[in-house]
Protein backbone atom coordinates (compact mmCIF):
# COMPACT_ATOMS: atom_id res chain seq x y z
CA UNK A 1 0.00 0.00 0.00
CA UNK A 2 2.85 2.56 0.87
CA UNK A 3 4.87 1.43 -2.41
CA UNK A 4 1.33 1.80 -4.59
CA UNK A 5 1.05 5.45 -2.79
CA UNK A 6 4.25 7.21 -3.29
CA UNK A 7 3.83 5.67 -6.66
CA UNK A 8 1.06 7.52 -7.34
CA UNK A 9 2.54 10.51 -5.54
CA UNK A 10 5.53 10.49 -8.33
CA UNK A 11 3.25 9.95 -11.24
CA UNK A 12 0.68 12.89 -9.91
CA UNK A 13 3.75 15.11 -9.73
CA UNK A 14 5.19 14.00 -13.22
CA UNK A 15 2.03 14.70 -15.20
CA UNK A 16 1.51 18.10 -13.03
CA UNK A 17 5.35 19.43 -14.37
CA UNK A 18 4.01 18.16 -17.80
CA UNK A 19 0.93 19.86 -17.74
CA UNK A 20 2.85 23.17 -16.33
CA UNK A 21 5.30 22.94 -18.67
CA UNK A 22 2.79 22.17 -21.82
CA UNK A 23 0.94 24.87 -20.83
CA UNK A 24 3.41 27.81 -20.25
CA UNK A 25 6.59 26.68 -21.60
CA UNK A 26 6.11 24.28 -24.04
CA UNK A 27 9.27 24.29 -26.24
CA UNK A 28 11.58 23.92 -22.95
CA UNK A 29 9.25 20.70 -22.43
CA UNK A 30 11.22 18.25 -23.64
CA UNK A 31 14.37 19.46 -21.69
CA UNK A 32 12.66 19.06 -18.37
CA UNK A 33 11.00 15.84 -19.39
CA UNK A 34 15.13 14.67 -20.09
CA UNK A 35 15.43 16.53 -16.41
CA UNK A 36 12.70 15.03 -14.70
CA UNK A 37 13.24 11.24 -16.01
CA UNK A 38 16.71 11.05 -15.81
CA UNK A 39 18.04 13.13 -13.27
CA UNK A 40 15.78 13.07 -10.99
CA UNK A 41 14.16 9.60 -11.71
CA UNK A 42 12.91 9.10 -8.13
CA UNK A 43 13.44 12.55 -6.32
CA UNK A 44 10.79 14.46 -7.14
CA UNK A 45 11.27 16.66 -4.10
CA UNK A 46 14.26 18.04 -5.06
CA UNK A 47 13.25 18.57 -8.78
CA UNK A 48 10.12 20.44 -7.24
CA UNK A 49 12.33 22.44 -5.13
CA UNK A 50 14.30 23.06 -8.35
CA UNK A 51 11.21 24.39 -9.95
CA UNK A 52 9.76 26.59 -7.00
CA UNK A 53 12.76 28.11 -7.19
CA UNK A 54 12.76 28.61 -10.99
CA UNK A 55 9.25 29.67 -11.38
CA UNK A 56 8.24 30.97 -7.50
CA UNK A 57 4.07 30.88 -7.01
CA UNK A 58 3.39 30.32 -10.44
CA UNK A 59 4.76 25.99 -10.15
CA UNK A 60 3.98 26.03 -6.31
CA UNK A 61 0.37 26.91 -7.46
CA UNK A 62 -0.25 25.40 -10.29
CA UNK A 63 -3.09 23.03 -10.23
CA UNK A 64 -3.07 20.52 -13.34
CA UNK A 65 -6.22 18.81 -14.86
CA UNK A 66 -7.96 16.47 -13.13
CA UNK A 67 -6.14 13.43 -14.43
CA UNK A 68 -6.63 9.93 -13.38
CA UNK A 69 -3.47 8.24 -12.09
CA UNK A 70 -2.99 4.85 -11.97
CA UNK A 71 0.04 1.98 -10.32
CA UNK A 72 2.29 0.49 -12.72
CA UNK A 73 0.43 -2.85 -11.49
CA UNK A 74 -2.89 -0.85 -13.18
CA UNK A 75 -1.21 -0.07 -16.05
CA UNK A 76 0.46 -3.49 -16.73
CA UNK A 77 -3.07 -4.97 -16.37
CA UNK A 78 -4.48 -2.76 -18.65
CA UNK A 79 -1.46 -3.36 -21.09
CA UNK A 80 -2.37 -7.19 -20.52
CA UNK A 81 -5.82 -6.62 -21.21
CA UNK A 82 -5.18 -4.69 -24.84
CA UNK A 83 -2.68 -7.79 -25.79
CA UNK A 84 -4.97 -10.32 -24.83
CA UNK A 85 -7.81 -7.92 -26.68
CA UNK A 86 -5.23 -7.13 -29.60
CA UNK A 87 -4.46 -11.13 -29.99
CA UNK A 88 -8.16 -12.21 -29.88
CA UNK A 89 -8.02 -13.95 -26.82
CA UNK A 90 -9.96 -11.49 -24.66
CA UNK A 91 -13.46 -10.19 -26.83
CA UNK A 92 -13.96 -6.58 -26.45
CA UNK A 93 -17.37 -6.98 -25.06
CA UNK A 94 -15.39 -8.35 -21.79
CA UNK A 95 -13.85 -4.96 -21.10
CA UNK A 96 -16.00 -2.92 -18.46
CA UNK A 97 -17.89 -0.18 -20.00
CA UNK A 98 -16.37 3.99 -19.74
CA UNK A 99 -13.08 1.95 -20.95
CA UNK A 100 -12.48 0.68 -17.45
CA UNK A 101 -10.12 -1.85 -17.06
CA UNK A 102 -10.59 -5.76 -16.43
CA UNK A 103 -9.26 -7.02 -13.34
CA UNK A 104 -6.19 -9.26 -13.84
CA UNK A 105 -3.23 -10.79 -12.46
CA UNK A 106 -0.65 -9.11 -14.88
CA UNK A 107 0.32 -12.61 -15.98
CA UNK A 108 0.20 -13.58 -19.81
CA UNK A 109 -1.21 -16.88 -21.30
CA UNK A 110 1.35 -19.00 -22.92
CA UNK A 111 0.15 -19.77 -26.84
CA UNK A 112 0.83 -23.34 -27.12
CA UNK A 113 -1.05 -24.66 -23.75
CA UNK A 114 -3.03 -21.53 -22.48
CA UNK A 115 -1.87 -21.80 -19.13
CA UNK A 116 -0.93 -18.57 -17.60
CA UNK A 117 2.50 -17.33 -16.36
CA UNK A 118 4.05 -14.41 -14.79
CA UNK A 119 5.68 -12.30 -17.69
CA UNK A 120 9.17 -12.95 -16.66
CA UNK A 121 9.05 -17.02 -16.56
CA UNK A 122 6.38 -16.72 -19.64
CA UNK A 123 8.64 -17.32 -22.53
CA UNK A 124 11.19 -20.01 -20.29
CA UNK A 125 7.73 -22.14 -20.35
CA UNK A 126 6.95 -21.51 -23.97
CA UNK A 127 10.54 -22.61 -24.99
CA UNK A 128 9.91 -25.99 -23.00
CA UNK A 129 5.97 -26.62 -23.57
CA UNK A 130 6.82 -25.74 -27.54
CA UNK A 131 9.58 -28.48 -26.94
CA UNK A 132 7.34 -30.96 -25.45
CA UNK A 133 4.33 -29.84 -27.94
CA UNK A 134 6.86 -30.64 -30.67
CA UNK A 135 7.26 -34.21 -29.57
CA UNK A 136 4.00 -35.08 -29.12
CA UNK A 137 2.71 -33.81 -32.46
CA UNK A 138 5.86 -35.82 -33.97
CA UNK A 139 4.57 -38.51 -32.14
CA UNK A 140 0.81 -38.08 -33.52
CA UNK A 141 2.26 -37.80 -37.13
CA UNK A 142 4.54 -40.96 -37.05
CA UNK A 143 0.93 -42.65 -36.15
CA UNK A 144 -0.93 -41.60 -38.51
CA UNK A 145 1.97 -41.77 -41.44
CA UNK A 146 0.07 -43.84 -44.32
CA UNK A 147 1.93 -45.31 -47.17
CA UNK A 148 0.84 -43.68 -49.90
CA UNK A 149 2.71 -41.04 -51.79
CA UNK A 150 2.94 -37.73 -49.88
CA UNK A 151 0.95 -35.27 -51.44
CA UNK A 152 3.73 -32.41 -51.76
CA UNK A 153 6.93 -33.01 -53.36
CA UNK A 154 10.13 -33.47 -51.10
CA UNK A 155 10.95 -29.79 -51.85
CA UNK A 156 7.87 -28.55 -50.44
CA UNK A 157 7.70 -30.80 -47.65
CA UNK A 158 11.15 -29.27 -46.81
CA UNK A 159 9.77 -25.99 -47.64
CA UNK A 160 6.65 -26.17 -44.98
CA UNK A 161 9.27 -27.47 -42.40
CA UNK A 162 11.23 -24.42 -42.61
CA UNK A 163 8.03 -22.25 -42.58
CA UNK A 164 7.10 -23.97 -39.30
CA UNK A 165 10.31 -23.85 -37.73
CA UNK A 166 10.18 -19.95 -38.58
CA UNK A 167 6.89 -19.59 -37.22
CA UNK A 168 7.61 -21.29 -34.17
CA UNK A 169 10.69 -19.15 -33.66
CA UNK A 170 8.74 -15.58 -34.23
CA UNK A 171 6.36 -17.14 -31.71
CA UNK A 172 8.77 -17.78 -29.30
CA UNK A 173 10.59 -14.08 -30.49
CA UNK A 174 7.15 -12.06 -29.89
CA UNK A 175 6.73 -13.94 -26.21
CA UNK A 176 10.39 -12.85 -25.32
CA UNK A 177 9.88 -9.72 -26.45
CA UNK A 178 6.42 -9.70 -24.44
CA UNK A 179 8.40 -10.53 -20.98
CA UNK A 180 11.18 -8.46 -21.62
CA UNK A 181 8.90 -5.32 -22.44
CA UNK A 182 6.54 -5.88 -18.98
CA UNK A 183 9.26 -5.94 -16.64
Amino acid sequence: MKRERIEKNRVAFRLKVEAFYLEFFPEKWEGARDLLFIKYGTREKEFNELLIDRYGDKFKNFKPPAKAVKTAAQIQADRVRKYEMFNGKLESTDANVEGGSVPSDGRGSCNSCGRKFTPNRLAHHEDICFKAKSKTNAKETEVDVVDEESVYSDQENAEIEQLEAQLKQLKLLKARKVAANSQ
